[in-house]
């Protein structure tokens, strides 16, 4: 069951069906203790009984359904309401009992106090456990194939904590709800003879403007970087803006270099309005040192251009492609890039 919505419909009915069950049991065997001490009418002890199991287990159902929202913070406060009602339920009654039992007045039997003390062990270990298991289910999940460490090798100039910082806001759920939160094909430079590699694709969703706004400016430009391997083109377009409005560190040259070879004519014209006229020797050198590969890119742009924009732009020495990857990228005839 991939679906978010399918598993909180499951998980929400099972979570009613176990509660009432166990909450049934004690009312029987104890239902002298809930309606004469506790609840001082039966009607009542059965809203109790039976009421707040159901919401726990809409509230249940809600934390489920809503691990498909971007904001970590709305799934774990769902699943610590979820935590409280079970808590307040089942502890409010043990609390009466405890009482009643330092006051010598013991109105209950073994078997009612032996059931109240496990029902609060099941909500405390419950509570406790929900909590630790969202949280562990995050931490897993940013390790999950690489998870941490997926881009940490397309930084190896950045220390390692800071490159972490940055991934940890990217968000766990994917498009469509693909599996997986990158490609299993990477992409590999050198940079200042050192390589760099990272993932093709990247299917997370896009991390929201107001985390990025509380980020350190490297942890912004590590995303920014992160998000030109994005497979949403508008994503891709939005961040390659943002990294080129500022002087950007020479790290991130290879995701500059990399998202020129692809079909989004947007992106190509963007970083030439953001090059042309500047000093790109830096760029260049890349390139130069990257050969093989860049040939590979420049010949994919050509590609792209014969396949979607030839009938817009004819002649391609005309093409933004071309222009960019000659202009700013320093791609030449003396290259000799061979089709691939």
């Amino acid at each position: 069951m991939k679906n978010p919505y399918i598993k909180g419909t499951v998980a929400g009915a099972l979570s009613i069906a176990f509660y009432a069950v166990v909450l049934s049991l004690s009312f029987m065997l104890s239902e002298n203790y809930f309606n004469e001490v506790f609840f001082q009418n039966p009607y009542i002890g059965y809203i109790c009984i039976y009421g707040l199991p159901i919401i726990n287990g809409i509230i249940v159902l809600l934390f489920l359904i809503s691990t498909s929202l971007k904001d970590f913070s709305k799934r774990l406060l769902m699943c610590a309401l979820s935590s409280f009602v079970l808590l307040l339920f089942v502890a409010t009654p043990i609390v009466h009992i405890v009482y009643e039992v330092t006051q010598d007045e013991v109105i209950v039997s073994d078997v009612e106090f032996l059931l109240g003390i496990i029902l609060l062990i099941y909500s405390s270990i419950g509570a406790i456990g929900a909590l630790l298991i969202t949280l562990f289910k995050r931490k897993k999940d940013l390790y999950k194939r690489g998870g941490a460490k997926i881009f940490s090798n397309g930084f190896p100039h950045i220390d390692d904590e800071i490159v972490s910082r940055a991934i940890a806001t990217i968000p766990l759920e994917t498009y469509r709800n693909v599996n997986g939160r990158v490609s299993d094909n990477n992409i590999s430079y050198l940079l200042e003879q050192t390589q760099v590699s990272f993932p093709y694709r990247l299917y997370s969703l896009d991390v929201e403007d107001s985390v990025l706004e509380k980020l350190e400016h490297i942890e912004k430009t590590i995303l920014h970087c992160i998000y030109t391997r994005s497979c949403d083109g508008y994503v891709r377009e939005k961040h390659i803006k943002a990294l080129l409005i500022e002087d950007f560190p020479e790290w991130a040259i290879p995701y500059i270099v990399k998202v020129c070879d692809e079909y989004v004519v947007e992106i190509l014209q963007t970083v030439y309005d953001n090059l042309k006229g500047k000093n790109t020797e830096k760029i260049k050198k890349f390139c130069s040192d990257n050969r093989e590969t860049f040939c590979k890119s420049y010949n994919r742009m050509i590609s792209y251009w014969n396949e979607f924009y030839r009938d817009r732009c004819y002649k391609f020495e005309d093409y933004i492609g071309r222009k960019l990857f000659i202009e700013c990228f320093g791609a030449n005839r003396k290259m000799t890039c061979t089709k691939s």
